[in-house]
Formats: C-alpha cells, sequence, structure tokens
C-alpha cells in the first residue's frame, strides 16, 4: 500500500538523515474533536469520555499519512504552502487504519454504574479513526505508534520554558521509503535530498513537483530532474 506524509523541507531532510518519523501526539493534534466523535446525553458519560482521553493521550500517538500526494490544500497546510516536500511510505496493511469521516457524531451510551473499560473497547477504535467530513480531503491514513516505541529528542528551544520534548519512530521497522517529492515552490535541490537519502542510507526516487495544467492538483514535473540514487 503506498501512503504519503506532507512536511516540510527542513524536517523532510532530518527524516532522510535519521530514518525517523515524527509521531503525532494526541494531545497536540489539531483537530479539537480528537476522541470526540461519540455523543454522550449525561454529564457522567462525559466525564468518562475525558478521562479516556486524558488516559490515552501519554500512550498513543500516530503517524499520520494519506493516500493522495496531489491535494493542494494538504501541499498548503502540511507542506509549508507547497514549499515542504512529500515522503512516499510503502507499507502492508497491518497497523494502518483508514479514518472514517462523518457528518455528524455518533450517539452513543455508558451505564455509568458498570466499569467503563469494557463497555468503551468496542468502539475505541471507531474513536481514533473518526473526524468530521470537513477533513475528508485529507483522505487520511493512521498508524498507531505506542509510547514503548516513541523515540523522545528534544525540539526547538521555547525561550525560558527550554527545548519541548518530541516523539519520533525509526520508520524502517515495517515500512519502506519509496519516493520523495519536492514541492511545487521548494528552494531544496534533487542534490540536497540525494544527500540527506545518501547520509541515512536510505534509496528512493526524487522527483520535483508542480502545479498541473488543467486541474487543481499538484503533479510529478517531468520535465524537471528526477533522480533515483
Amino acid at each position: 500500500m503506498r501512503l504519503y506524509h506532507y512536511t516540510k523541507a527542513s524536517y523532510a531532510l532530518e527524516t532522510l538523515r535519521t530514518g525517523h518519523l515524527k509521531v503525532a501526539t494526541l494531545k497536540n493534534l489539531n483537530d479539537p474533536f480528537e476522541l470526540l466523535s461519540l455523543t454522550f446525553e449525561t454529564k457522567d458519560e462525559r466525564k468518562i469520555q475525558r478521562k479516556l482521553k486524558e488516559f490515552l493521550e501519554p500512550q498513543v500517538g500516530l503517524l499520520c499519512l494519506s493516500r493522495s500526494s496531489s491535494e493542494p490544500v494538504m501541499w498548503s497546510h502540511y507542506a509549508d504552502c507547497h514549499r515542504g516536500m512529500v515522503l512516499a511510505f510503502d507499507t502492508g496493511p497491518e497497523g494502518v487504519h483508514p479514518v472514517s469521516y462523518r457528518k455528524t457524531r455518533k450517539p452513543y451510551s455508558l451505564d455509568v454504574a458498570r466499569h467503563a473499560a469494557p463497555q468503551l473497547e468496542p468502539v475505541l477504535l471507531e474513536t481514533l479513526v473518526t473526524k468530521s467530513s470537513s477533513w475528508a480531503y485529507e483522505q487520511e491514513w493512521r498508524k498507531f505508534i505506542f509510547a514503548k516505541d516513541w523515540i523522545p529528542k528534544d525540539g526547538p528551544n521555547m525561550g525560558a520554558q527550554g527545548p519541548v520534548k518530541l516523539q519520533f519512530y525509526d520508520f524502517q521497522k515495517d515500512m519502506k521509503l519509496v519516493g520523495v517529492l519536492i514541492g511545487p515552490d521548494c528552494s531544496t535541490t534533487v542534490s540536497d535530498v540525494k544527500a540527506a537519502l545518501a547520509a541515512g542510507q536510505l534509496s528512493a526516487s526524487v522527483t520535483k513537483t508542480r502545479r498541473a495544467f488543467k486541474s487543481f492538483g499538484v503533479v510529478r514535473d517531468r520535465s524537471g530532474k528526477r533522480a533515483s540514487p
């Protein structure tokens, strides 16, 4: 299965050099309705839902991937306004899940007198892979990365607060990098990408992209430089 990861150019180069892909932790995702796709009638039920969210946040992270490499809104939102890159991965179906998109949140009920965990278990995966239909353009697939597999690193220095701790995953465990797409407005060269691949002892095709002439999409620039180290 071919899946794509949109990112800034500097992050892409670091990923190629290290073989480590950034994990999106649940508390830092940009959708405020993450894990809130179910609706409950009572305050006590909603309290249980919040506790479940708080329980999962430090334990589960995501690799956020897409089925499409050509969506211009994705290039804008996640690849630095077309100045970034898209990394193409091949992976088996195990461990990756398509996101379902709904126009409305799904009603659900809990018996608050009983232990909540067995009641929530049947819908736990559903809550992790359901989002509003407003996000459907992402064509998202998710790979869950649990805390035991996280590789912590210091992120940018945040002034008086000090550096933030970011989490990464060694994607070579179960994913194969097969391509690097350089954004239409990206200043990074094919040679830069090839050097990063060499530093990480990786091999993948490298392709410049452009905005399509007859559609709203980002496509491979067949007239540009392409290299397969």
